[in-house]
């Protein structure tokens, strides 16, 4: 479907939703999940102007609303942030040794951070 098509069919949905005001909304939140990687993020938040930004553990999202309805681009936080080891930490882990024991032992395992750009569109 091209963007005009797509368009075009956003409009007859709004013609649909003037007309019957019996039926329940879907949600406010157009989601665009066909970004990959940080320079697909940006092309995103420049096409939308002025975005919000929102990071959490799994997603980095940006956002902007258009009367009452928000359109959002997403991707996961690992392709657009750079993750950074910043730390060790030992933890004990259980590993197998015949079914159905178990050995515990000490592992140093990796900590890391995700360093996010403060603006996708710098550099």
């Amino acid at each position: 479907m091209t963007n005009q098509e797509y368009a075009d069919s956003l409009r007859l949905v709004a013609d649909f939703y003037a007309t019957h005001e019996d039926v329940p909304q879907p949600d406010s939140v157009l989601k665009v999940f066909a970004l990959f990687g940080r320079a697909a993020v940006a092309a995103f938040a420049r096409a939308l102007g002025h975005v919000e930004k929102e990071v959490d553990d799994h997603f980095y999202r940006v956002s902007r609303k258009f009367g009452g309805i928000t359109l959002q681009g997403l991707d996961l936080r690992e392709r657009v942030c750079e993750r950074v080891q910043v730390g060790e930490k030992t933890q004990i882990v259980r590993v197998p040794v015949s079914e159905p024991a178990y050995e515990e032992r000490e592992e140093i395992v990796p900590i890391y951070e995700y360093h996010c750009p403060d603006s996708l569109l710098e550099g």
